[in-house]
């Protein structure tokens, strides 16, 4: 489900201050361009998102996922600890509702 998150007007999350720590702590283990096969643990092939433009690709898809926002918390990812907090789940919706800033 959507969270409902929207852009706040005093953003200030960016893919160097928050997008790229969030996806290597708890994305890249298996959505990852230098993984492949089983070390992917199922995750997509053309889900990458150890890049700012790979994340861009699939705002959507990330939000319902694995972000919350007033509407849902989504935690259907990652499956396995280590995972985030509320905070950050928050953090990662409005970072995405404002198209994933560099």
């Amino acid at each position: 489900m959507p969270t409902g998150s929207s852009c706040p007007t005093t953003q200030t999350l960016t893919y160097g201050t928050f997008g790229q720590p969030f996806l290597t702590s708890y994305c890249t283990r298996c959505h990852s361009s230098v993984l492949s096969g089983d070390a992917r643990k199922d995750a997509p092939e053309d889900h990458n998102f150890d890049t700012v433009l790979g994340v861009r690709g699939f705002l959507d898809h990330i939000d319902e996922a694995a972000a919350a926002g007033p509407d849902a918390v989504n935690t259907r990812m990652p499956p396995s600890d280590p995972r985030p907090t509320l905070g950050e789940r928050q953090k990662l919706g409005e970072w995405l509702a404002c198209g994933a800033p560099e």
